[in-house]
């Protein structure tokens, strides 16, 4: 066992730099609900943190400016859904409104940098039904490779969650 002790020893250092190795991800969503622009827009940046699925406590760190602020976020990581056990992680964003372009943008980052990503939500006026919004999702960044699907699926699940009690928010708004 001790002839192969170098071996094992050059081989942790390799292991561990392949895990923590930062990795590309993307994703994209396009989502159109029946409902205008500016209100849409309106409600999805008052709510935005309430339609979050997996947030469990915000703290505004610092305001930029008047559409730029800091925050520190709290989320519950679902680590086995079907036993209901969640982990608690801490993430930063700032986010930026945009409001002549309907654009809400982020830059999120972990501790240790395990994520580091760039998020945005624009909204237009589809063309062809000036009652209608066409809302785009997109999301890129970098993670180390062992986290990698796993972020990048939670990412879809909670901008799918997201952009679906948006939806319903917009219809019970449209109802009233």
């Amino acid at each position: 066992m001790l002839s192969h002790r170098p071996f094992f020893l050059l081989c942790i250092p390799v292991l561990i730099a392949i895990v923590v190795y930062p990795i590309p991800f993307h994703g994209k969503q396009i989502v159109s609900i029946d409902a205008p622009l500016t209100t849409t827009f309106d409600v999805l940046v008052n709510n935005l943190w309430k339609f979050h699925p997996f947030i469990i406590h915000i703290n505004e760190l610092k305001k930029i400016n008047d559409t730029c602020s800091y925050y520190e976020i709290t989320d519950r990581i679902p680590l086995i859904s079907w036993m209901n056990i969640n982990l608690p992680s801490t993430y930063y964003v700032q986010m930026n409104i945009d409001r002549k372009n309907s654009c809400l943008t982020s830059h999120i980052h972990t501790s240790l940098y395990i994520m580091h990503a760039y998020h945005q939500y624009c909204m237009h006026t589809n063309t062809l039904k000036s009652t209608t919004t066409i809302i785009t999702d997109q999301f890129h960044g970098k993670s180390w490779m062992i986290f990698q699907n796993y972020i990048k699926k939670n990412m879809f699940l909670s901008h799918k969650s997201t952009l679906d009690k948006l939806r319903k928010e917009m219809l019970n708004y449209s109802s009233k």
